[in-house]
């Protein structure tokens, strides 16, 4: 269940399209196996986690927090990271980049899911 819509109204169009499971917070009357959960948001981050094999296990890792600077604090710290040699790579606001790739942001953060396959 998203904020904008229910996830679950799309069940039917995801079995048609190859889904072979569904994560469901309220079972639904679609002929596909089904697994409830108390938060289908929480374990996106899970099951994201797993299906790219855990990515962020072999980075540093530095998360900003603030109301107002964290765009500006990340760009100099990556400058920072990079002056002494330090491969990096920026997810926020403006975009997120690493090596040649340079993704234009559309949310200030991306959903797990999006996440675990940027890291």
């Amino acid at each position: 269940k998203g904020k904008i819509t229910d996830g679950h109204k799309y069940i039917k169009n995801a079995k048609n399209n190859g889904a072979i499971v569904a994560v469901v917070e309220d079972f639904k009357e679609v002929y596909i196996p089904q697994i409830k959960v108390d938060n289908t948001r929480t374990i996106l981050a899970d099951l994201a986690k797993n299906f790219y094999k855990d990515p962020s296990k072999d980075l540093k890792v530095i998360g900003i927090t603030a109301t107002n600077g964290k765009t500006t604090t990340s760009f100099m710290l990556k400058n920072i990271l990079s002056e002494n040699k330090i491969n990096t790579g920026i997810i926020g606001t403006v975009y997120t980049k690493f090596a040649d790739v340079n993704i234009p942001s559309i949310l200030t953060t991306p959903e797990s899911l999006e996440l675990q396959k940027y890291f």
